[in-house]
């Protein structure tokens, strides 16, 4: 369920991932939220692509936290 922010109207939602991508990334031994913040960061391109932006990013602890992003608010 969405949640949505008091003051500005924008809910944060999941976005939608390359679910093969992921599966990728995920089989490579990358956890769950961390898997989903590098698919998402590099574009739902490339599963090494997005492996390679972890490492580089991995002592971000935001990354163990759920992605979510902003959506306007219909």
């Amino acid at each position: 369920m969405p949640s949505v922010a008091a003051a500005g109207g924008e809910a944060e939602v999941e976005p939608e991932l390359n679910q093969e991508v992921l599966n990728m990334v995920l089989m490579m031994g990358i956890p769950e939220n961390p898997a989903k913040h590098a698919v998402y960061k590099t574009g739902n391109s490339n599963a090494d692509v997005a492996v390679s932006w972890y490492f580089e990013n991995m002592g971000d602890e935001s990354l163990n936290l759920p992605l979510r992003i902003k959506k306007a608010a219909p």
